[in-house]
């Protein structure tokens, strides 16, 4: 979506805390369901920790928008009521245009967000960004 819709539509990474960071992963000894799995990193405790682990999360997922890191007192996910994988479409007036289900993956659907992209950009139509 990003490539299709690069000139219409500013896209940008938002890094918020980890999910399901590596500690999560064991509770006295043992498996805690749902957190720490495969890959997964310790809660960065400092903007710096935060700044690293956001990079390396870019250079895996080799993204190629614009990324911005949640501060370490989660401004963003707080603002927002969002967790991991959730989609906004902010309008030009900064308003919500289009918010995807609850975080998680059951509620990251990227056809929803491109029915959302397609209609405001038939409402609106510009090239400007």
């Amino acid at each position: 979506m990003h490539k299709k819709y690069t000139n219409e539509v500013q896209f940008i990474f938002v890094y918020l805390r980890e999910a399901h960071p590596a500690e999560e992963g064991k509770r006295g000894g043992q498996p805690a369901l749902g957190g720490g799995g495969f890959g997964a990193v310790p809660q960065p405790k400092t903007e710096e920790e935060r700044h690293k682990v956001a990079a390396e999360c870019v250079k895996g997922l080799k993204l190629s928008m614009p990324t911005v890191v949640d501060d370490m007192k989660d401004s963003t996910r707080t603002a927002y009521a969002t967790g991991a994988d959730r989609l906004y479409l902010i309008d030009k007036a900064g308003k919500v245009a289009f918010r995807s289900e609850p975080p998680g993956p059951m509620g990251f659907k990227s056809e929803k967000m491109e029915e959302a992209i397609k209609a405001l950009l038939e409402k609106n139509p510009s090239s400007e960004k």
